[in-house]
């Protein structure tokens, strides 16, 4: 066709259709680009922006025996709670607060609030010590060898019968004597202490042997006493009447 036979709308339309042309293509392009800043956070979309959690609120309750009952409170209307009692900060596989914990050793705890967003709060630290209880040990008093000092009590001086009437001990000062069978031990008590945790049974260790034997009172003043077990009653006892 002769452009010089064209008409005057059709020798406008060649200028449309390209305008039209760029357009798109310019269109295309600038959807091309927002789709890609998009998806890769470049630019976000007002209804896509992070809600700011407000963090964990920690509070604890101590026990008499120094441990703590710990609760964990979530100021938001959304979102659950992790922590950890190790020190690392929490995250989703980190444990889920659902009831109060105790501590009951020295322990650093964290907290966070995780919704399902993914939207995380600040951490909540905690540190917790826990103060060891120190108990006492019982002062042992060591009376020298051959001491003249009375140490036996006065409750346990005399003379006291086996049950069983299989032997005597004798009590004086601080002094023993065993008899049995026409066989007689006697020996100077140089130590008493009490028998492993026990407030009441004794062990009397003789200078004169490097072992002690014990000394039960039960109920004091019921007359008896058991000595290594074996229970022996005091002279004149109605035990034997």
């Amino acid at each position: 066709m002769d452009k010089n036979n064209l008409t005057p709308v059709e020798k406008n339309k060649s200028p449309l259709i390209l305008s039209i042309v760029v357009g798109i293509v310019l269109i295309l392009f600038l959807a091309g680009g927002l789709a890609y800043a998009f998806s890769t956070n470049l630019i976000t979309m007002p209804f896509n922006k992070a809600i700011e959690l407000l963090v964990p609120e920690i509070s604890a309750t101590a026990n008499p025996d120094s441990s703590s009952i710990v609760t964990i409170t979530n100021p938001n209307s959304t979102g659950t709670i992790y922590y950890t009692i190790d020190g690392s900060d929490p995250l989703t596989n980190s444990l889920k607060y659902e009831t109060p914990i105790t501590i009951n050793s020295t322990t650093t705890l964290k907290a966070t609030v995780i919704d399902e967003k993914d939207n995380k709060s600040d951490i909540s630290t905690q540190q917790f010590t826990i103060m060891e209880k120190t108990v006492e040990k019982a002062v042992e008093t060591v009376v020298p060898e051959n001491s003249s000092s009375i140490i036996i009590p006065e409750e346990y001086q005399g003379t006291w019968h086996s049950i069983k009437a299989t032997g005597t001990y004798n009590f004086s000062g601080n002094t023993y004597t065993y008899s049995s069978g026409g066989n007689v031990h006697s020996g100077t008590i140089g130590k008493i202490e009490p028998y492993g945790n026990s407030s009441t049974i004794l062990v009397f260790y003789p200078i004169e042997v490097n072992h002690g034997f014990t000394v039960d009172p039960g109920e004091k003043g019921d007359g008896m006493i058991k000595i290594d077990g074996t229970t022996y009653a005091v002279e004149n006892s109605d035990v034997f009447d």
